[in-house]
């Protein structure tokens, strides 16, 4: 206990430390006989979910302003919590991506794009289209629950985003072509207290 009161003291309260004292608290109160009989712990174990439920959704929401920041901060959060990351190259022309509880590193240089399809779980998934050969307009699906997704597009194409958002955010930095008549790349974004960035 005294460890995980320092840790809050020290770095605010986190996931982990405060985790850690509710787990102390609980076998302290439970060694004193501090806890009723009625009391089961079934009601504790889900109280506890709940709680660690809220505090995971709610501690990166700290000092936020902007759907900008959100998605940044989303999309760094998912990152640190994939437990496994791979990188692949890909060549498919109509991709579908996906990370759950895990993260993907995806580079694909195909030579005709016809779309793609992504899906982040509490995970995290980056894809690099930028070799990708893009000579029409395109659709990709992109849905982020509790992670992240990052997409990275040629800059001879016209990025829009079309996007349902619930606590998540999109940040769109995709460079503007040079050519009104270049192809467009159009994300449609579902996100549940997750992020997206396009550059």
């Amino acid at each position: 206990m005294v460890v995980a009161i320092a840790s809050i003291l020290n770095e605010g309260i986190q996931l982990g430390n405060f985790g850690l004292l509710l787990v102390s608290l609980w076998l302290l109160a439970k060694q004193r006989d501090w806890i009723p009989t009625w009391f089961h712990s079934k009601y504790i174990a889900g109280g506890m979910i709940v709680i660690f439920g809220l505090l995971f959704i709610f501690s990166s929401r700290k000092n936020e302003t902007t759907n900008s920041e959100t998605a940044s901060r989303t999309t760094e959060s998912s990152r640190r919590f994939n437990f496994f990351t791979t990188a692949k190259e890909d060549t498919t022309p109509n991709p579908s991506y996906t990370a759950i509880f895990s993260g993907q590193d995806i580079r694909n240089s195909t030579e005709k794009l016809d779309g793609s399809t992504l899906f982040a779980f509490f995970g995290g998934l980056s894809a690099d289209f930028r070799n990708a050969v893009i000579d029409h307009d395109i659709i990709i699906e992109a849905t982020s629950i509790f992670g992240g997704i990052n997409f990275r597009f040629p800059s001879t194409v016209h990025v829009v985003t079309k996007a349902t958002l619930l606590f998540g955010g999109i940040d769109n930095k995709a460079q503007e072509p040079e050519d009104r008549n270049s192809p467009t790349v159009t994300v449609r974004c579902f996100t549940i207290f997750g992020g997206i960035d396009i550059k």
